[in-house]
């Protein structure tokens, strides 16, 4: 998007030079046409000199612009987009190699000319190509990842982020205020709560609202400025990436799952150090960040934190996000009866958007 304004200039210099070309003879006399114009004979002097003026090193300009717009969008570039570049460029060389060949053996450039068409059916190959690819690439994840998964979320929003080129994708689980369950790329930084509300309003973020049954269970988010609009594939993509989100958030199944953890009061059995380390988990911090908080090397931040895993009864299973659930454990209050009502879905998110659970 940000190539608009070149875009628009590069359009009404072409058109104009086409309009040019089209009512006098500027450029035969360049290209030794002898063929009779048929609107007018010849060009007035101040036609002629405006033409050399413009249409010249338009001509030049173009032919070094788009190799620079290239360029700038591979260095930006990941994955299907790569690729289709690519494919651009390879008949590029293509063209110029058959110039050259041209030139050196016959004398002539009819060959260079013949293959330059080879440019735009390569470039509308590739984005076919690619769209294909990135769609087929972003709704199978679940088939290479498989639901034994020890994190369907994050590789989920990875999923996303590849499908559409995004630098960040989140999946979030809620009604109103919605909790990040699933980040791509991972980052030290906290995710904060927010509301599907604010989500969509955001300048900065393409959103999709996750429901089931008619209620709304929670969001997928593609970092993408929204004045650059999705097309129609991407819509769809979008569309059924959001079904797929429905699996994912329903396969956490965070309250059911957190509701009998709360009630056995396992937080009574972890040692000074497992809390301490549960407690920075809270506030959203990675094993890494821990090791740093607590001055402690990852080996053995990692048996402390398998070790909470075991005592909260969060074993390895397709049905969990082990870290999100000891966390909402932790953070929940305790309980005085057993009489007392279990918690529901939206009141573990009103406690994590309350406690700024990540």
């Amino acid at each position: 998007m940000r190539w608009r304004t070149v875009t628009a200039l590069v359009v009404v210099v072409a058109g104009f030079c086409a309009i040019v070309s089209a009512i006098w003879p500027v450029e035969y006399a360049s290209v030794g046409l002898t063929t009779t114009h048929p609107i007018h004979s010849t060009a007035p002097g101040s036609v002629s000199s405006l033409w050399t003026a413009v249409a010249h090193p338009a001509y030049a300009t173009f032919q070094v612009l788009w190799v620079v717009a290239v360029m700038v969008r591979w260095r930006g570039a990941r994955g299907h987009v790569r690729y289709q570049l690519a494919c651009l460029a390879l008949a590029a060389v293509g063209s110029v190699a058959a110039l050259l060949v041209g030139l050196s053996v016959w004398q002539t450039v009819r060959p260079g000319i013949l293959a330059a068409a080879l440019v735009p059916i390569a470039a509308g190959w590739a984005i076919v190509q690619g769209q294909h690819l990135a769609a087929y690439s972003a709704l199978t994840w679940l088939s290479r990842t498989g639901v034994g998964s020890k994190d369907l979320p994050f590789e989920f929003a990875h999923s996303v982020a590849r499908a559409f080129d995004a630098p960040t994708a989140t999946l979030w689980i809620g009604n109103d205020t919605i909790l990040p369950i699933g980040v791509w790329p991972e980052t030290d930084d906290r995710t904060a709560s927010t509301t599907i509300a604010a989500l969509r309003d955001s300048p900065d973020f393409h959103a999709a609202t996750v429901t089931k049954d008619g209620s709304t269970i929670g969001a997928v988010s593609v970092e993408r400025k929204r004045a650059n609009l999705l097309s129609l594939q991407e819509h769809r993509l979008l569309n059924d990436l959001v079904e797929q989100a429905s699996f994912v958030i329903e396969h956490v199944g965070l309250a059911d799952l957190v509701t009998p953890q709360r009630n056995e009061r396992h937080l009574d059995g972890l040692t000074p150090r497992e809390h301490d380390v549960l407690a920075l988990m809270a506030r959203g911090l990675s094993n890494g960040a821990i090791c740093e908080e607590l001055h402690l090397s990852i080996k053995t931040i990692e048996p402390v934190v398998s070790s909470i895993f075991t005592k909260l009864g969060l074993h390895h299973d397709t049905t969990s996000n082990r870290r999100v659930l000891a966390v909402v454990a932790f953070l929940a209050p305790d309980r005085d009866s057993a009489d007392q009502a279990p918690p529901s879905s939206a009141n573990l998110t009103t406690l994590a958007d309350a406690t700024g659970l990540t």
